[in-house]
């Protein structure tokens, strides 16, 4: 399967600038014009993103029929952020930043500050359920303030969602409960614009795979639900997309299967399992890149510190602090394997974070008065 480098002039950052744009807050990144364009045009009284966590673009054309409501209204895909996962690309969608601006670079990251690596969005320490401190480790030391947080006076900013601190909360994964949620809001008077984030179809991929009957139900009960959503309300813009897409993938336990890379190693792993970073003895490097060469050759791009930063793997960025999460070399999938460390780390199915199009390509559906 090919890989997809972000393009990050057409990605999810561009998207959340146009909705600053239309919030009349002040953004730093290109708007995507044809989003600019449907605002405008059709002077809405407020608009909702609806973000399905998961839900590719390359899934969404396979998964459902042609006739599906959010196929027929499919526009060109746009690309997620590097790494894509979720930790990552929600705080791109939420800031209009790219992810080495907002710093939020993967699911886990190692912090200096309290020597611990640390699952950023549940603030524990990776693979354990165990507390990272006794304050959110990542809002202290990368903080990254949500745009919704930060509408001027005659706009309000709401989120919705499971878990996000000050959002207005629904059962996770009770797709009923998220539509009833997002349609209470939609029905309150005024200027808004509502972030309404959802956990699947990511969950039921996790546990069933990208393809699954489970999966492809989800798919199916997401298109009714947006269906009869938008309908109710053609003074809002509701604009559908997705955080990342989904592929079915192998583990590979790195303390068993491959003993002499973990020998190389003076830290835990970090970011990802496909954009996976690696901090390397003193005198080492040469013979990690050889083993990890020999190895994993066929499935990932293995880059220098220097070859990330120069690149713009994590996006454009004047701040150089992103770098501290970088470690020595990054690993970036575009095969099917999955890299842990050790055993007792979660498996799942399906997952994300590497660069082939069914993790990088998200749907652009942009619905309201015709």
């Amino acid at each position: 399967m090919g890989f997809e480098y972000i393009d990050y002039d057409n990605c999810i950052v561009n998207l959340a600038c146009s909705i600053m744009r239309y919030c009349g807050i002040e953004y730093t990144h290109k708007t995507l014009p044809e989003v600019d364009k449907v605002i405008d045009e059709g002077n809405y009284g407020s608009v909702a993103l609806l973000l399905f966590d998961g839900m590719g673009y390359d899934l969404m054309k396979e998964l459902l029929p042609e006739d599906a409501f959010l196929i027929r209204n499919l526009r060109p895909p746009i690309y997620s952020v590097f790494p894509t996962t979720t930790a990552t690309a929600t705080t791109s969608l939420q800031t209009g930043l790219y992810p080495a601006e907002h710093r939020w670079l993967g699911w886990n990251l190692w912090f200096d500050e309290i020597g611990k690596t640390v699952t950023v969005l549940l603030n524990k320490e990776k693979d354990t359920d165990k507390d990272a401190a006794e304050f959110h480790v990542a809002e202290t030391f990368i903080p990254a303030e949500s745009l919704f947080n930060r509408c001027p006076s005659g706009v309000t900013g709401i989120t919705i969602s499971p878990f996000h601190s000050g959002a207005i909360r629904y059962p996770d994964g009770d797709l009923a409960a998220y539509f009833d949620t997002v349609e209470r809001i939609c029905e309150k008077p005024g200027k808004k614009a509502v972030y309404a984030y959802c956990t699947e179809p990511d969950g039921t991929m996790h546990l069933t795979g990208a393809k699954s009957g489970e999966t492809a139900g989800f798919f199916r009960m997401i298109n009714d639900g947006v269906e009869k959503l938008t309908k109710k309300f053609p003074d809002t813009l509701f604009i559908v997309t997705a955080d990342h897409g989904h592929r079915d993938v192998r583990y590979v336990i790195l303390e068993e299967e491959h003993p002499q890379i973990c020998s190389l190693l003076r830290r835990d792993i970090s970011i990802e399992g496909r954009a996976c970073t690696f901090w390397i003895r003193d005198g080492c490097l040469e013979e990690f890149d050889r083993l990890f060469e020999e190895s994993f050759g066929d499935d990932f791009i293995l880059m220098s510190h220097a070859d990330v930063v120069e690149n713009r793997i994590f996006g454009p960025s004047e701040n150089k602090d992103y770098e501290r999460f970088v470690g020595d070399r990054l690993a970036i999938g575009f095969g099917d394997r999955y890299l842990v460390l050790r055993k007792g780390t979660n498996e799942s199915v399906s997952q994300h974070s590497g660069i082939t199009r069914a993790e990088t390509l998200v749907p652009l559906i942009l619905l309201g008065r015709r």
